[in-house]
């Protein structure tokens, strides 16, 4: 009876020192937060601006926190943060921007910071909001043409749709390998017509065409770009 009490003691004993081993190492152990909201909602606005948030990262462990590599789910986002270890009870700035004119429509990026925390390797931060553009392209402004017959006309139609009225722009410039002309009008005070005609090359299998379309009015919009290509059918083949 003496020895099973001996091992009971022995076991309680040994219990012991690995609970006590792992709360130590709980206590060392560095903690990652943010200050405030994780995510940020920059809402609806013009596309060429460029909007940036600071996020505050805590360590509210206690040893040193390491900052590893921070990811971005987008080029179209941008993030540094100003120190990469941080110890106990400190923080550090990490400054994310999304770039102007890099996005347009409704989004939602997100940014990962990974660190040194056991129990939280990647610390996500989310950008969301709603990039407008001056004009909008129907039906798009990337086009892919098809198989085309070489020597034979093509043409394509676009509609530029203005979020506002004053729009002014340049004359268009087209940069292509092919045969084109290109004719543009007004429509109505938020709406312009665009229409392209090429005739592919039997030289080439491929083609591609971009339409450049500078913006003069109102000032600080970067030119709008029209892409289209296509493959080229030689004779009857």
């Amino acid at each position: 009876m003496l020895r099973s009490i001996g091992k009971v003691l022995l076991y309680v004993c040994c219990m012991s020192a690995m609970f006590a081993v792992a709360y130590a190492a709980d206590a060392e152990a560095p903690t990652i937060s943010v200050q405030g909201d994780s995510e940020i909602d920059f809402g609806a606005y013009p596309a060429k601006l460029r909007k940036e948030v600071a996020f505050i990262i805590r360590n509210t462990g206690g040893g040193v926190l390491k900052i590893g590599r921070i990811r971005k789910t987008c080029g179209c986002a941008g993030a540094q943060i100003d120190r990469t270890e941080i110890p106990s009870g400190e923080h550090a700035t990490l400054k994310a921007v999304i770039i102007e004119d890099s996005i347009y429509g409704p989004y939602r990026k997100n940014v990962y910071v990974e660190s040194n925390d056991p129990a939280r390797r990647f610390l996500t931060l989310t950008l969301s909001g709603n990039a407008m553009p001056l004009v909008s392209v129907m039906p798009s402004d990337t086009l892919y043409a098809g198989i085309l017959q070489s020597g034979i006309e093509w043409g394509q139609e676009f509609l530029l749709d203005a979020s506002e009225e004053g729009v002014v722009f340049s004359d268009p410039v087209v940069q292509s390998d092919v045969v084109h002309s290109l004719c543009m009008e007004k429509k109505n005070p938020k709406l312009f017509r665009v229409k392209i005609s090429i005739i592919p090359s039997g030289e080439n299998d491929a083609f591609s065409c971009k339409i450049i379309i500078p913006i003069a009015e109102p000032e600080g919009w970067k030119p709008l770009e029209i892409n289209i290509r296509g493959r080229v059918k030689q004779g009857n083949r």
